[in-house]
């Protein structure tokens, strides 16, 4: 069951939120949705697939640096000081809450609506901008093949180390 919360906002400008029923009444009790921390998201080989990732992209980017930039990691603790800063710029508690832009989709039904026997909730994206000016964040997140993430990993650490001047004294 799709319930849509207003009838005057078109479907392209709504997002979803599936969930069971027990979710859905909390939800409507209460006024409020609730937000996970991503540490417990319901994958958690995500997390670690991630860090693998990341970890082979840090590799990666010691590997491509020039000899100096190397010596200066090797007798300053340099890397050390670059995963600290990382750690620091990124290391914020992140709670999420997930939508979709598809009304009717077969993996969300799944995974968070209670196997096709919950509700999606249809919100209109507008909802969203006032919350973004408190503090919170929209993204839009994409599954990306390995290939893609090794590069979207990689483009950032060296953005970030660029950006940052992690390895300039």
């Amino acid at each position: 069951m799709c319930i849509k919360i207003t009838e005057k906002t078109p479907f392209e400008n709504q997002v979803y939120h599936y969930c069971s029923l027990e979710t859905f009444r909390l939800i409507v009790e209460n006024k409020v949705l609730f937000m996970s921390d991503y540490h417990y998201m319901n994958d958690s080989s995500e997390e670690k697939y991630f860090l693998d990732v990341f970890e082979t992209e840090m590799k990666n980017l010691y590997d491509g640096l020039s000899d100096e930039e190397k010596a200066n990691i090797e007798s300053d603790d340099y890397m050390k000081k670059y995963m600290a800063r990382l750690s620091e710029l990124y290391a914020n508690v992140c709670f999420i809450c997930c939508f979709s832009n598809i009304r009717d989709d077969l993996n969300p039904w799944r995974a968070y609506g209670d196997d096709g026997k919950g509700i999606c909730i249809g919100f209109d994206k507008s909802f969203f901008e006032g919350l973004v000016k408190e503090g919170f964040f929209a993204e839009n997140v994409t599954y990306k093949a390995k290939e893609e993430l090794h590069s979207f990993i990689s483009e950032k650490l060296i953005s970030i180390k660029n950006e940052h001047n992690l390895l300039v004294k």
